[in-house]
């Protein structure tokens, strides 16, 4: 919009620019014509040759500049011509959108106004009985413009007061289009709050589903953080702040939130990697010419433990084996109780203990 603007000044400049030319140029020519008329006195350099001579130059001298104003202006008029049509798109959907926008605020506002007492407090039941009031007001509106248009037209005013059967009938056989109107609206508002009815209900029970699976999640994470803290307590190797419960949760039962305690499959395979880890090093030990070096497969045990969110730090190899084992018995635990997966770490058959 600026761009627009900025170009209308620099169209009126031109215009003006323009006649300003036009002016020099007319100047210009008409002491052309009278140094044309006196050029004797000019070439004998007589006082009144001099002056005109001086007014052609002093007019030359305004057309040139009113012409190099005219080109720098027509150049920048151009110029702002292309900007404006490079940028008219994207400033136009602009331009539609903060009016949307402004419109939308508007309405809220408007809708928020209306005073609908207890029932107006929830949005959804607000924007029906809203959506009601609204076709409400279309019929009963509709249904007077012909309520009153049958009464012109057919000069009903002109009638006395008649309450017999045969009058009663007439008058009402008059109005049938509006008790058709009446009838459709009626419907129409019939299945708005049916629909409406329907839709609150269903969004009803998922609030209350989703609120009903969080419940559950909280019980469940809670319960498992317990039974974790306790198997830890057991176990003089592990350390509880090595260990974080909810990564390890969040592993085993990643939609927890949603309701769906299934184990994962990421789960799985992190617990047949740690047995792939042990059956390596059973390879390297058992094998001829297999180089079981323990700092290696503390290093392939320490990722593998780790991606359950158990932190272990390296250490001599007797110690690391103790350790290794609790952690074992620990994940095991876990396993029986919360999962169905059969693998049993500590049962697995460690060559290099």
């Amino acid at each position: 919009m600026m761009d627009v603007r900025k170009l209308r000044r620099d169209f009126s400049l031109l215009k003006s620019l323009t006649i300003l030319l036009w002016v020099n140029l007319t100047r210009t020519s008409v002491s052309f014509g009278y140094v044309a008329l006196n050029i004797f006195p000019i070439i004998l350099n007589r006082k009144s040759g001099r002056v005109l001579t001086r007014n052609f130059k002093e007019r030359v001298r305004k057309l040139k500049l009113s012409y190099s104003r005219f080109t720098v202006q027509i150049k920048k008029c151009t110029e702002n011509c292309l900007n404006v049509l490079t940028t008219f798109p994207d400033a136009f959907v602009s331009l539609v959108l903060r009016t949307k926008r402004k419109i939308k605020e508007k309405i809220k506002i408007l809708l928020r106004s209306i005073p609908l007492g207890e029932f107006g407090r929830d949005p959804e039941i607000r924007v029906l009985i809203l959506t009601v009031l609204f076709v409400l007001a279309i019929g009963v509106f509709l249904s007077l413009i012909v309520f009153f248009s049958t009464i012109y037209n057919e000069k009903l005013y002109l009638r006395g007061l008649c309450l017999s059967d045969k009058c009663i009938n007439y008058f009402l056989s008059s109005f049938t289009g509006v008790s058709i109107i009446l009838q459709s609206i009626a419907w129409l508002i019939t299945l708005i709050t049916t629909i409406g009815g329907i839709a609150i209900a269903l969004m009803t029970y998922k609030t209350g589903v989703k609120n009903s699976n969080l419940t559950n999640h909280i019980s469940h994470l809670n319960m498992f953080r317990d039974y974790v803290n306790a198997e830890i307590s057991k176990r003089k190797f592990v350390s509880p702040d090595k260990v974080n419960i909810y990564k390890w949760y969040s592993l085993i039962f990643p939609l927890s939130k949603k309701g769906d305690v299934s184990i994962s499959l990421s789960y799985k395979g992190n617990i047949d990697a740690i047995v792939t880890v042990i059956m390596d090093a059973n390879n390297k030990i058992t094998e001829a010419g297999g180089k079981y070096v323990y700092t290696h497969h503390q290093a392939s045990m320490l990722s593998a433990i780790g991606l359950l969110g158990i932190k272990v730090s390296s250490g001599p190899k007797n110690e690391f084996i103790l350790i290794e084992e609790q952690l074992f018995e620990l994940i095991d635990c876990i396993n029986l109780t919360f999962t169905n997966i059969n693998t049993e770490l500590s049962s697995v058959k460690r060559a290099y203990i």
